[in-house]
């Protein structure tokens, strides 16, 4: 197994005056920033989208008709009313729970930054005291270089005067060159001070940038592991409300089983009946005469009743026969009727001869409403 890497081996740069590694470590914090506030923003809205869904489906359960049902589809459906309240009451307590997660979130963001902010301010103030110094060093550098080389330029002039000069000129030479090796000499410990003050603070930088290194991975840690949790969590819950979800609808499902279809129709049948009984046949009935009629002789002979009520009909139309119509055929007022009267031996058989006439479409019912009128 490869050991694991760190931060503070792998981010340095070989320019003294730059902090790339330091920059790119800072970067990555603040982009960690901001996926923890994506993930928040992800924890919000799908709390608002489960609250929405929860309170839509309580609604919706609530204003569900379902009183014309009876028996025991109306138990299955007020099952399913209560239970699509209870998943949406279920889900309002989701979105509860995803934003305490949220908030847990928030507060762990807030707390990385206090503490990343201690050390961007450590980092800065060693930074720019190491690039102060630095150039400090620098010019020191430069102003001791020049004075060693006015030293060396003073000496020279000395050595060529004291060969062939004047006992004034080598004087003069001798002391200006003795300044200038005085003040070499000066420009060298100022410069060596530079340098140790500014070994010392590189020191004091590189000790920071290790330490901020540490801390900067350690908070990266922290923060996957702890967005790496959220995100587990948040799909447990998603999963544990549908197991829930699915629990709640499961007690639709038996009363879904226990729901007949035959014994909701008998069960209407028993309660609403209104009766076993269809109506009578309907039957014409024919008007009486106003007063008894003449008395009718039987016909003699059993050919005359032989005869079908079409013969009989056509005798009285001819004004035949005991059942011959009067002249007129109608009472006084009433329409006459132009069809075929049948002509019977007697009532009866008068009856059974109009209900067979109109039963085979020989004469229409209305005729029925006309009065027959005896001979």
């Amino acid at each position: 197994m490869m050991p694991q890497l760190q931060f503070r081996d792998a981010f340095w740069c070989r320019d003294f005056t730059a902090h790339t590694g330091y920059e790119v470590l800072l970067q990555r914090l603040l982009d960690g920033r901001k996926m923890c506030k994506d993930v928040e923003e992800l924890l919000r809205q799908r709390a608002q989208a489960e609250e929405r869904y929860g309170k839509e489906l309580v609604q919706i359960a609530r204003k569900a008709g379902g009183q014309t049902e009876i028996n025991s589809l109306r138990a299955s459906f007020d099952s399913l009313k209560q239970q699509m309240e209870n998943v949406g009451s279920s889900h309002i307590q989701l979105a509860l729970a995803l934003r305490e997660e949220l908030r847990s979130l928030e507060e762990f963001r807030e707390r990385q930054k206090e503490q990343r902010k201690k050390y961007e301010a450590v980092m800065d103030r060693v930074q720019k005291s190491k690039l102060s110094l630095y150039k400090k060093a620098m010019d020191s550098k430069k102003t001791y270089e020049q004075k060693c080389r006015d030293a060396d330029d003073a000496e020279q002039a000395f050595e060529r005067i004291s060969t062939n000069g004047h006992q004034k000129q080598v004087e003069k030479s001798q002391n200006k060159a003795k300044q200038c090796k005085d003040s070499a000499t000066e420009a060298e410990r100022v410069y060596r001070q530079n340098i140790e003050q500014l070994e010392k603070v590189r020191g004091e930088w590189e000790q920071e940038h290790r330490t901020t290194c540490e801390a900067f991975q350690l908070q990266e840690f922290d923060r996957l592991t702890i967005l790496r949790n959220a995100l587990w969590v948040h799909c447990n819950q998603l999963s544990l409300q549908c197991v829930k979800d699915d629990e709640l609808y499961e007690e639709v499902r038996v009363t879904l089983e226990g729901c007949s279809v035959e014994a909701d129709i008998d069960g209407f049948i028993q309660a609403k009946s209104t009766g076993t009984e269809p109506p009578g046949e309907a039957r014409p009935a024919g008007r009486q005469p106003l007063g008894p009629g003449p008395s009718v002789p039987k016909r003699p002979g059993p050919s005359s009743l032989s005869l079908n009520c079409q013969d009989k009909a056509h005798s009285s139309l001819l004004g035949e026969g005991p059942w011959a119509r009067p002249q007129g055929g109608v009472r006084d007022g009433a329409t006459p009727w132009s069809g075929p009267w049948p002509a019977a031996s007697s009532e009866a058989e008068m009856a059974q001869c109009l209900r067979t006439q109109l039963s085979e479409g020989e004469i229409e019912a209305g005729a029925f409403l006309q009065p027959v009128w005896f001979h």
